[in-house]
């Protein structure tokens, strides 16, 4: 099977799994969720000099979030076709290949424009997010915010001028105090709207806990790799024993 194929197939899996963990899903935060994830896997992709398995997450995320984008434009959204247009311009350069004179490193205007996009996507959910009013959605939603952080940890902790390189208004839209404190509000709500649920609640708090300060002060940079598992174990334990309806 060629890469191409495989890269298909995984992206087919993933989308599938979404669908039944999270119900029924945002399509707008499936593809925040899609493209915060994207970005983390293209910095573990040069942080370890251009693993395969990192390019293989890098590939799957990425077709996650053109499916989700597709959706969400169906949906009728007035500000999907924009953003639509946006992320087509942008795909096709969310890559990182060795080059000798940087290496492994991520283009500066790639990184720049990845930021900026996922800082206004972030913006225009978070704005949204009292329609989020199922349990499957809610928690969709603190999955899409831990992602959201994480995919700004890599960014910045992997850039040479960290947090020098953000500008004021990303800085403002993804600021990851009050993202991580609004993190922890919805998962106080959804304990209490779902006290059956408490085990895998807990579960991924404690595994936000481990990493919290990691991500939130983009301090600790051996962490990158224990961040990246973990993140994985958090959208696994918010999932949890969802049913596929709404609720």
């Amino acid at each position: 099977m060629n890469t191409f194929s495989r890269t298909g197939v995984l992206a087919f899996i993933i989308m599938m799994w979404s669908t039944l963990s999270w119900g029924s899903a945002d399509p707008l935060v499936s593809h925040l969720q899609a493209t915060a994830k994207t970005m983390s896997a293209l910095y573990m992709k040069s942080l370890t000099h251009g693993s395969d398995k990192y390019q293989r997450d890098v590939e799957a995320y990425k077709a996650e979030a053109s499916q989700a984008l597709q959706q969400w434009v169906e949906s009728g959204d007035s500000q999907a076709a924009s953003f639509s247009a946006k992320w087509t311009s942008l795909a096709p350069v969310v890559m990182v290949e060795y080059t000798e004179k940087y290496e492994w490193d991520v283009d500066e205007v790639t990184r720049r424009d990845f930021r900026t996009y996922l800082s206004d996507l972030f913006a225009y959910a978070n704005g949204l997010q009292s329609r989020f009013e199922t349990t499957s959605l809610k928690s969709q939603w603190a999955s899409a915010q831990v992602d959201t952080m994480v995919a700004r940890f890599f960014d910045i902790s992997t850039s040479y001028n960290g947090t020098i390189s953000l500008s004021p208004l990303d800085a403002e839209k993804v600021n990851l105090k009050v993202i991580a404190a609004e993190f922890q509000n919805n998962m106080d709500y959804l304990g209490k709207l779902q006290p059956e649920r408490k085990k895998s609640l807990d579960s991924a708090l404690f595994k936000w806990r481990f990493v919290e300060e990691s991500v939130v002060n983009y301090s600790d940079a051996s962490a990158h790799f224990l961040v990246y598992a973990t993140t994985n174990k958090i959208r696994q334990a918010l999932s949890q024993n969802l049913q596929v309806s709404a609720n």
